[in-house]
């Protein structure tokens, strides 16, 4: 570097690039002269003001574009990370004191779509540097400027007055349609549709002065067949222009033309002998195809559901979003790389998508794909922590070895311990205090041991222990004793006994008589009978009761399950029965709640058999 480039630079001087390939030079050189002069975008513009199917289409793109909602991420690797409120997107949001972020980007869009070209003004010193201030320039007052030596040399502005304002390329964000035959600006659709512009626009200015200057008469001729003298022919006009003119195009009168009598020649077409309707219906679909896509099936009168919603897919993924896309990508180029490497701008994604295809094709991939590639390819979401992701859909997952919580081993403890108060080896206190019991008050009587083991099941089922001590009449002093108690959850049947062997006879029981074994044996079938309501006689096999006696015994305990409980409806005059001061319980009512019991709780079903003598006393 000379001493002249490293006193420049101080100043903020730097040398201008060159270029080294040398088609580019001579491309420049080329196309310099080929700049079209600011009349041509400024007369696309104007068709925007006076074609109502260009407005239409191009303000249709813009705005729906301008409501998108962009963002700014970070490239990892082959990812993107969202990087949150942005700088450029806090910009964006207020590019310029005067303009909103929606204005800008329909003025940028509109633009685009209109002269092929759109210019962003950035308010920042050198390429280096972050924009303070966003403005659009209109396409019509700024060129670009080739340079045989560096290509593009910069950007100059001029204004209407004819003032010229040179500008770097630093200072200028340029966005362009593909132009095949010019490499510094973009092509106008409407060069295009210059033709079918200019007929439509005819065609507006025919039918505003058809309604308009000839209030709605055709042009024609009033001719006579007869020839009429000049006197008379006069005052025949005078009479019509009187009566039927009002008008600025003058009816013309033929006299001795004709067939005879009088005759009305037509000298004009109407609209509905041009097609005029259906003229401009093909000039709007062929403007619409240009600029927006699908545009016309979603505003058309006679529209289906599906056709519109068709129409609607095809103008976001062929309108709106090509528009988008154009527009990020120019950021992520000629701006971020001033906020640092690696940045990419993208807009909110707006193509209508087949969600039920999506799902099938989703699911397919889940077949082959682990959940990590799925949330990346379908839904870009980062991977699952702990390597959660690194799995098939389809496997299982693998649980944890479950950890016993405090209530399992203290459970665990309570079994040890009752194990260890079977084999002698600690004893019921020392076992209390190991679990952090209180103390017995005195050790539980053994005739309770039936009722203990009832009221363990009713805890086991979520019952409070202070109800049934109560509802068993024990005292509240032992209520630590059912601690102590161990529950079996199901009864297990007793193991059958050895038979003798058949040399030695069997003796008769002679230890009862045998009035008290058939007195136990009702007792026994009574009670089978109350434990399941289905039953019948014919299932109990009996040793000392006879059929009779089944069949008195099934009958009289049935009738005290019919009377058991009765249901008085509301409204009826029979009062209800006297509630007796005194409730004295027989052997049948406590045989009754047992099998109630057995009934309630199943998986418990035996827990309360005792004898019923005891159990009877003790209540």
């Amino acid at each position: 570097m000379g001493i002249i480039d490293r006193l420049a630079a101080r100043f903020g001087y730097r040398k201008a690039d060159q270029v080294q390939a040398d088609w580019l030079r001579v491309t420049a050189n080329d196309e310099q002269w080929a700049i079209p002069d600011r009349s041509l975008p400024q007369g696309q513009s104007e068709l925007y003001l006076r074609l109502s199917w260009v407005q239409a289409a191009v303000a249709g793109v813009a705005r729906t574009a301008a409501t998108t909602g962009f963002s700014v991420s970070q490239l990892k690797g082959e990812d993107t990370q969202a990087v949150e409120n942005h700088p450029f997107e806090l910009l964006l949001r207020r590019p310029n004191p005067l303009q909103s972020r929606f204005e800008l980007l329909e003025a940028t869009i509109s633009f685009h779509a209109l002269t092929g070209n759109a210019y962003w003004w950035l308010n920042r010193t050198n390429e280096n540097a972050e924009p303070n201030e966003i403005w659009i320039i209109p396409p019509h007052r700024i060129q670009p400027v080739p340079d045989g030596r560096m290509f593009l040399r910069g950007y100059m502005y001029e204004s209407d007055a004819g003032e010229k304002i040179p500008l770097e390329r630093h200072e200028i964000v340029h966005f362009k349609r593909f132009h095949p035959l010019n490499s510094f600006v973009g092509l106008s659709p409407i060069e295009a549709l210059a033709t079918i512009a200019q007929g439509d626009l005819a065609m507006q200015r025919w039918n505003t002065n058809y309604f308009d200057k000839d209030n709605a008469k055709v042009p024609g001729a009033l001719a006579f067949a007869d020839p009429i003298e000049n006197d008379a022919w006069e005052k025949i006009k005078a009479d019509v222009n009187a009566k039927h003119g009002g008008t600025k195009r003058q009816m013309m009168m033929l006299r001795n033309v004709g067939k005879g009598g009088v005759q009305w020649i037509s000298m004009a077409m109407s609209q509905k002998d041009m097609d005029f309707l259906a003229g401009r219906t093909f000039n709007k679909e062929e403007i619409f195809s240009i600029y927006a896509p699908g545009y016309a099936s979603m505003l058309a009168v006679n529209a289906t559901e599906a056709n519109s919603k068709a129409g609607k897919g095809t103008f976001m993924e062929m309108a709106v979003w090509p528009q988008l896309v154009s527009i990020a990508e120019k950021i992520t180029n000629d701006l971020l790389p001033a906020y640092g490497n690696d940045l990419v701008g993208t807009f909110d994604d707006v193509r209508i998508a087949d969600r039920g295809m999506q799902l099938a094709e989703q699911n397919a991939a889940s077949q082959v794909q682990t959940i990590d590639e799925l949330r990346q390819g379908f839904y870009s979401m980062p991977p699952l922590a702990d390597n959660k992701g690194a799995r098939l859909l389809s496997e299982p997952v693998q649980q944890a070895a479950a950890q016993p919580d405090e209530s399992a081993g203290r459970v665990q403890l309570a079994q040890t311990y009752n194990y260890q108060i079977t084999a002698g080896i600690v004893t019921r206190e020392e076992a209390r205090a190991g679990l952090g019991l209180p103390p017995l008050p005195h050790p539980p009587p053994s005739e309770y041991k039936a009722k203990f083991e009832a009221i363990a099941a009713g805890v086991g089922l979520g019952i409070p222990p202070e109800a049934l001590f109560q509802l068993m009449g024990l005292p509240p002093a032992l209520l630590p004793s059912v601690d102590s108690v161990t529950v079996q959850p199901q009864r297990q049947l007793p193991a059958p006994q050895e038979q003798p062997p058949p040399e030695q006879p069997q003796d008769e029981p002679t230890d009862a008589p045998p009035d008290t074994m058939r007195q136990q044996e009702a007792k026994a079938y009574r009670k089978w009978l109350k434990r399941d309501e289905s039953r019948q006689p014919d299932g109990f096999k009996a040793a000392y009761l006879t059929d009779a006696d089944k069949a008195t015994i099934y009958a009289d305990v049935r009738d005290d399950s019919a009377k058991a409980l009765r249901f008085i409806p509301r409204g009826n005059d029979e009062p209800l029965p006297p509630v007796p001061s005194e409730l004295q319980i027989t052997d049948d009512d406590i045989e009754h709640a047992i099998a109630a019991w057995d009934r309630t709780f199943p998986n418990y079903a035996g827990l309360l058999e005792a004898d019923a003598q005891s159990v009877g006393s003790d209540l």
